[in-house]
């Protein structure tokens, strides 16, 4: 019975675990693509082929040849060097939209269309070298040029199994394309395009290697460069289970998923590929068989041209190594890849956690059952770890661990009810307090203007704010815990519901009080110490662990108007003699009245307000909590920003 009894529980953890997941699959996507780079991040790199180079422009090259965009006969010597060097491929990732115009703006668009002599040259550089050129698709509408663009589609075989959709249709499918000139990409016969698919979260973990437009099928750069280099003689995409897809180039497979994208697996940081720059290229300052038989990338990294990305390692990852990244991957089938029996693997791990944890606590008991039950965790995200950087399969571990989390907690809540008891008396003590306070409020507060109890929700903000930068003193260390700096910013509102004893004449007189009406509403602090007496009463908080929750609340609606130098009211208290809940208050409402509009006069600045509070410093005010104050100044004007003020509100 007993066993049964856990199994049953167990199944209920995985139920839930379902439930969990299947009620925030958005939140759980955000978690395994924060868990993917983490791993990524810590797996140690096997080290690279050696098949890739980069070439690129960067500072010192444009220190050495002059601004971007060079010369077009510059940009073939660049090429016809990689080429002499034995490059197996040449990926350059830069458009030549527009012919060379050195003397400036032609004066007609025939001119504008006419190759130059140093386009010519590019030309046949271009033809004579192994080049694939870049292109970009978008996706929002058939782009506008002057002249057709000279793409290359790849020679695929399509293979589609049957019952299952056009293997095509899943490809990404762009409406137009940017390029380089037709003679350019005549002359190269190869081309790929530099489009990527960053996920919702704007990292780069996939990158297309495939799309679909006007009838064809066209290649990434990355694989364009492959295909330059290798020259396979099979090319074939076929649907593989789970609705992902494989590519094939003779032998090698390349895994994809349903919308024809690579997993990145970056190699490291930035710098992890070969680099040389484009000045020492051209002045021969690079020995040849850094690229004898490799595929070297062209690009800019210079600042101001660069193409940045962010990916795991990186929020400003360069792009010329992305696709590097994929170019790698392709050669070595070093990618990352999310196996179709994944859905089934993560399912079935849940049952076996929940019901696992529940079989090993009923036999084992709840200490050493969870120890051994968190050591079991501990050991699959080892694993998921493990396989990751030796097979490039990525297992999410996290809803088995939510099933062991979800299971070792109902058996803790079942071990401790008499614990629960024990929290639930406590609960309902808290509970009371809060009424007692929320009641107060309501009762005191609702009866007045807007204005005043809108004052009194915005001190709160402010209280805590202060109260916390405050508990960072010395000073004030020992006693603003966290529990006190939370009952301060809790109780904040209350200091001044002894206005509801003023009378509306004299509360919202629109000018200068007399000294008879000034003497009434001076009586508001103790006006609202006898209420919350009497409030303490009538919610019967009478107990040893309310006294210091009300002694603040006390201290906060009666000391808030005394001043450091005596002069205050109710009671002339001075210096640190006045709580320090009063003294706190005092900060925090004298800034929220000099910033809001009153009656009688419109609201101040923020830094007219901060200049008040200064002057006070020593007089009025405790000279350590106005510096306190002036540390979160900028602070109380983001807040004060956000809420709201009757009629004038906060100046900008």
């Amino acid at each position: 019975m007993r066993v049964r009894r856990l199994v049953g529980f167990g199944v209920l953890a995985a139920l839930a675990t379902y439930g969990v997941a299947s009620s925030a699959p958005g939140t759980m996507t955000t978690i395994d693509q924060e868990l993917h780079d983490a791993m990524l991040r810590e797996s140690d790199p096997d080290g690279l082929s050696g098949r890739v180079a980069l070439v690129v422009v960067d500072d010192r090259s444009l220190a050495e040849l002059g601004q971007w965009p060079w010369r077009r006969d510059v940009l073939a010597r660049l090429v016809d060097r990689l080429g002499e060097a034995g490059a197996a491929a040449i990926a350059i990732d830069l458009l030549f939209a527009e012919p060379d115009r050195p003397g400036g703006d032609a004066a007609d668009d025939a001119a504008r269309d006419r190759l130059t002599p140093r386009d010519e040259a590019l030309v046949r550089a271009v033809g004579r070298s192994p080049v694939v050129l870049s292109h970009v698709f978008t996706f929002d509408g058939a782009a506008p040029r002057r002249q057709p663009c000279v793409l290359h589609p790849v020679p695929l075989a399509v293979v589609q199994s049957p019952g299952v959709a056009p293997v095509r249709e899943g490809l990404f499918q762009p409406r137009g394309v940017l390029c380089s000139l037709a003679a350019l990409g005549r002359a190269a016969g190869a081309s790929g395009f530099l489009n990527a698919a960053p996920d919702r979260d704007g990292v780069l973990r996939r990158l297309p290697l495939l799309l679909f437009h006007d009838g064809q099928v066209y290649p990434s750069l990355a694989l364009a460069a492959v295909l330059r280099a290798e020259r396979p003689r099979q090319l074939a995409l076929a649907s593989a289970p789970g609705g992902r897809l494989r590519l094939s180039l003779d032998d090698r497979v390349v895994p994809l998923d349903a919308q024809g994208s690579i997993g990145l697996r970056y190699p490291g940081p930035a710098g992890a590929f070969p680099r040389f720059a484009a000045a020492d290229v051209l002045e021969g300052r690079v020995d040849a068989a850094a690229f004898r038989g490799r595929v070297v990338l062209v690009g800019a990294t210079a600042l101001g041209m660069r193409d940045a990305v962010a990916t795991p390692f990186d929020p400003a990852y360069p792009g010329l190594e992305v696709h590097a990244t994929a170019v790698e991957g392709i050669l070595t089938g070093r990618v990352i890849t999310v196996p179709a029996w994944h859905a089934g693997l993560a399912l079935t791990g849940v049952l076996l956690a929940a019901m696992g944890v529940n079989l090993v606590v009923g036999w084992m008991g709840l200490l050493v059952g969870s120890l051994v039950s968190v050591a079991g965790v501990i050991a699959l995200w080892a694993g998921a770890a493990t396989v990751l950087a030796s097979r490039g399969l990525f297992l999410s571990p996290v809803l088995p661990t939510l099933a062991v989390l979800l299971a070792l907690s109902t058996l803790v809540v079942m071990r401790l009810r008499h614990e629960r008891a024990r929290a639930d008396t406590e609960g309902q003590r808290q509970e009371r307090t809060r009424h007692f306070a929320v009641q107060s409020l309501t009762s005191l507060m609702g009866t007045r203007d807007s204005a005043t109890g809108r004052h009194a929700r915005r001190t709160q903000e402010f209280a805590r704010l202060l109260a916390s930068r405050l508990a960072q003193h010395p000073q004030f260390r020992a006693y603003l815990t966290l529990p006190r700096i939370a009952a301060i910013a809790q109780l904040a509102p209350l200091h001044d519901i002894g206005k509801v004893g003023v009378s509306d004449a004299v509360l919202r007189k629109p000018g200068p009080l007399t000294e008879e009406e000034f003497a009434e509403i001076r009586k508001h602090p103790q006006l609202g110490f006898e209420a919350l007496e009497r409030a303490q009463l009538d919610a019967g908080l009478t107990g040893a662990a309310d006294d210091e929750l009300l002694a603040i609340a006390k201290d906060l609606v009666r000391t808030h108007h005394e001043r450091w130098d005596g002069n205050g009211y109710p009671q002339g208290l001075r210096g640190e003699a006045i709580p320090i809940p009063g003294r706190l208050m005092a900060v925090v409402d004298a800034y929220d009245a000099l910033v809001g509009h009153r009656v009688y006069r419109d609201a101040l600045p923020h830094d007219e307000a901060v200049a008040a509070i200064r002057a006070g410093r020593g007089s009025r005010f405790d000279p350590v909590i106005v510096d306190a104050f002036l540390a979160v100044e900028a602070e109380f004007r983001r807040v004060a920003s956000t809420l709201d003020y009757e009629e004038s509100g906060l100046p900008a």
